[in-house]
């Protein structure tokens, strides 16, 4: 049986990977595999790839320094002092009830307790120390 736009028809053969008919050709039609793969060489004795070494589990801390953090100490004086910022503006907010300079407190209060608690985060975050 001959199809003018596949090729010809292998009787009797079947693609190793897909199970379909063989075409004429070196490659499968349908799955894009040879027909015929070589084995790939098996190493000889002496010529065994290298065995990387296990590593050792990563571990994470959020009071211990490491290379890139600073520690209980660092991380609770940076956590100190934004949040004294954020308390004072806050508060200003809180004291200044029907005043003029509300709208500015607002604008200067919101905004720095969200980017304290986005910098709190930061800080506290889980860091790699080994």
């Amino acid at each position: 049986m001959v199809n003018e736009t596949a090729g010809s028809v292998t009787t009797g053969h079947t693609c190793g990977s897909c199970g379909a008919p063989r075409r004429s050709g070196p490659w499968c039609p349908l799955c894009l595999e040879r027909y015929e793969r070589p084995d790939p060489p098996l190493p000889e004795l002496g010529e065994l790839p290298p065995v990387r070494p296990a590593r050792a589990p990563h571990v994470f801390s959020r009071t211990k320094a490491g290379p890139t953090s600073f520690g209980l100490v660092g991380r609770l004086v940076l956590s100190i002092v934004p949040a004294l910022v954020t308390f004072f503006a806050v508060r200003n907010v809180m004291r200044s009830r029907h005043d003029p300079t509300l709208s500015y407190y607002l604008v200067l209060g919101v905004p720095a307790v969200v980017l304290v608690a986005g910098f709190l985060a930061f800080v506290w975050r889980k860091e790699r120390i080994g």
